[in-house]
């Protein structure tokens, strides 16, 4: 796993964070002055690596983004609604697979797992979706819309 990404344009000098790992681990620490100078030799290797961050990066605000507008909807039905819009959009299809777990699910969207379910099978039962295992199929596609407003 990548961390500490974020700090490496940031203004202000130490990180905020303290990192504990759950088991032995190794860590490759590369230092800031990697990414804030270009390389003397004009390396492609160098350039490669600042590119392939700058779309770590891009790709975490996106991420983040994305996040934000899911949990800035007012009620449950809402944030689920924009999180299967999101997923629908990205897959071009009208059903499509979870990503993640139920738990991991009402982590994300910060909210109890039984609240999920019960709201996940409320919008079955409104002909919404249709919820089975990880696959979901959009039924409604302007009332999830509508949800998600």
């Amino acid at each position: 796993d990548l961390f500490g990404e974020a700090l490496i344009y940031a203004s202000g000098g130490s990180s905020p964070y303290d990192l504990v790992s759950s088991g032995k681990s190794k860590a490759l620490l590369i230092p800031y002055k990697i990414f804030s100078n270009m390389c003397s030799n004009n390396c492609s290797y160098h350039a490669q690596l600042i590119k392939n961050m700058l779309t770590i990066l891009s790709d975490k605000i996106i991420m983040l983004n994305n996040k934000m507008s899911i949990l800035n909807a007012e009620t449950l039905k809402g944030r689920i609604a924009v999180y299967l819009l999101s997923l629908q959009k990205n897959s071009n299809a009208m059903i499509f697979n979870l990503p993640m777990n139920r738990q991991e699910l009402a982590e994300f969207l910060n909210v109890k797992r039984p609240s999920l379910s019960r709201e996940l099978s409320n919008m079955q039962k409104g002909n919404i979706i249709e919820v089975y295992r990880s696959s979901v199929k959009i039924l409604d596609m302007d009332k999830l819309r509508e949800l998600a407003d």
